[in-house]
């Protein structure tokens, strides 16, 4: 078996795990990431860590991170940073940018850091407690939400409304959609404004009458006069030979061309070329160098799987693409291995079949 899909997968996990856009169990450091626009910048059990963000990321996660201070140098294309069980946690907003969504559950000392109180659109929490809200200079103020406490169940909605941060109780509408008791108020006010003005409209062109409802009637506009065809002044002459006004299709008559008759001769069927049929598929491998097998050192092969477990024992989710190298060394037989192979389980199933050797009648036919 050739090895090279195993390096090529190493390859892969590499390359993911050098974007460096996770970090997990870190402590006392200071990071950075530039995640690209469909990348996620995910933090676990850090602690005391410093976060320059300097990508436009698809979206931040903070989970059961402590004392950790995240400056996003670039906006987030999604919009939304999430933080889960998390305390001490300092969010710095870039000034020319603005964060429409903030979540946070069952955190608490969360402090946000923004330039304008327009930079922060709305701010969802559950069982949180002393969140702020620090605003640069020229406004030097830090609004902290009014939230009953981690004790309380429930979800909140703070936003910066009317020159003041309001927080309310979230209430799910409709399919769940999240808004709030005032929110819900004035969008149905709102509606309700606009079913009575389209009711005045309707009322406007539409009468009522012995509790009958019909349309106004449509005003009557005039009728062109018809238009009255005289006889000619001088009618033709019997036995003349030009016509005047003899009927529409006679006069025609003149103008059609005599039908044409174009005969085409269909080949009959089957005795026209058949095209050649298609070579049967071989799934065995033709070409000897391509059979060739390779195979890792003892000292390169136990240095790979030290890696996989390090980078197995750091990631939250592992997902292994593998090859044949994994039924073949279990004992279960493949299908591309040449005659000469050296495994245990012995040629492949194909190359069998495409050499006729150790294979039943039915097999050697099918």
């Amino acid at each position: 078996m050739a090895s090279n899909e195993g390096n090529n997968v190493l390859s892969v996990l590499q390359k993911r795990f050098q974007q460096k856009n996770e970090f997990v169990g870190r402590e006392g450091e200071e990071l950075s990431c530039s995640p690209g626009p469909a990348n996620i910048m995910y933090l676990r059990s850090c602690t005391s860590c410093k976060v320059h963000v300097r990508g436009k990321a698809a979206k931040c996660i903070l989970e059961k991170c402590k004392d950790v201070t995240v400056e996003l140098e670039d906006k987030i294309v999604s919009g939304m940073f999430e933080m889960i069980n998390c305390s001490g946690v300092e969010v710095d907003i870039n000034p020319q940018d603005k964060l429409p969504t903030i979540t946070a559950d069952n955190c608490e000392n969360i402090t946000i850091k923004c330039h304008q109180p327009q930079a922060i659109g709305t701010f969802y929490t559950v069982k949180c407690s002393n969140v702020e809200v620090c605003l640069d200079p020229p406004y030097k103020e830090t609004i902290k939400l009014d939230l009953p406490g981690p004790e309380v169940e429930g979800q909140y909605l703070s936003e910066y409304v009317a020159g003041k941060m309001t927080t309310e109780l979230v209430i799910r509408e409709g399919v769940g959609y999240p808004t709030t008791a005032s929110r819900k108020e004035k969008e149905d006010a709102k509606q309700e404004l606009i079913r009575k003005q389209y009711e005045a409209y309707l009322n406007s062109i539409i009468t009522i009458k012995e509790g009958r409802s019909k349309t106004s009637p449509p005003k009557k506009v005039p009728s062109p006069p018809k238009k009255v065809i005289s006889p000619p002044r001088n009618p033709p002459k019997s036995g003349s030979a030009s016509i005047v006004r003899a009927g529409k299709l006679r006069d025609m008559k003149g103008l059609l061309k005599p039908t044409e008759t174009h005969v085409t001769h269909l080949p009959v069927v089957g005795t026209s070329p058949q095209p050649p049929k298609p070579k049967p598929f071989n799934p065995a491998i033709e070409d000897e160098e391509e059979k060739k097998e390779f195979f890792d050192k003892e000292e390169d092969l136990e240095t790979h799987v030290k890696t996989v477990a390090k980078w197995m024992k750091e990631s939250k989710y592992t997902i292994m693409f593998t090859g044949a190298g994994i039924s073949t060394s279990a004992g279960i037989p493949d299908f591309r291995s040449g005659m000469n192979t050296v495994l245990d389980t012995g040629p492949g199933v194909w190359e069998l079949r495409d050499k006729k050797q150790g294979l039943t009648e039915k097999q050697k036919t099918d």
